[in-house]
């Protein structure tokens, strides 16, 4: 069975993408409980810089994913230096989703460092081949058509989040959902 949906969250850098799929994921697990994946969303440390959180949709836990400052263990990619455990963690979130049957996948965000074949590169790749459910990811504007290009993404709904609302984009999923 394909894959029967996808849907590319677009925004501006610091646009808001990861509370409007936060507020997408509370809607749709009102009417779907096979839900899985993850938000990365940004939270200022001690040092008023942006850290980033991953918290998986299905269990509501979070773990420290980024960080812009060095922290020993971590990984550096890009500008930022990321957590071993925090990048396994969401790695298996993925690949539970594709083993589970898991109907909705949410995955925030694919960018610049996926598209230099890092983070969670792998992991979206086996998706894109093996996911059977709707998914549903994000990525920043300016970035729309090298991830599309880069992923060989063929059909998508591409929604800009200042053109849509969480709650719109939800009921169009359920709909989705409701045929299946």
């Amino acid at each position: 069975m394909a894959r029967l949906h996808t849907f590319i969250i677009t925004g501006d850098v610091e646009g808001g993408k990861s509370l409007f799929l936060k507020d997408l994921s509370e809607f749709l697990i009102l009417f779907e409980k096979s839900l899985c994946g993850f938000i990365s969303r940004g939270q200022f440390n001690s040092e008023g810089q942006k850290d980033f959180i991953l918290k998986d949709i299905a269990s509501d836990t979070e773990i420290h994913l980024a960080s812009r400052n060095e922290i020993p263990s971590y990984l550096h990619f890009g500008n930022f230096y990321f957590n071993p455990v925090a990048l396994e963690t969401g790695n298996h979130i993925i690949q539970t989703a594709i083993t589970s049957g898991a109907k909705i996948l949410i995955i925030d965000e694919i960018g610049p460092l996926e598209l230099a074949e890092e983070i969670w590169y792998n992991s979206f790749c086996k998706a894109l081949a093996n996911y059977n459910g709707i998914l549903i990811f994000s990525t920043r504007q300016r970035l729309i058509n090298a991830v599309v290009d880069k992923f060989h993404i063929k059909e998508a709904y591409i929604e800009n989040i200042e053109r849509t609302s969480a709650r719109k984009i939800g009921e169009a999923i359920q709909s989705l959902l409701n045929t299946i």
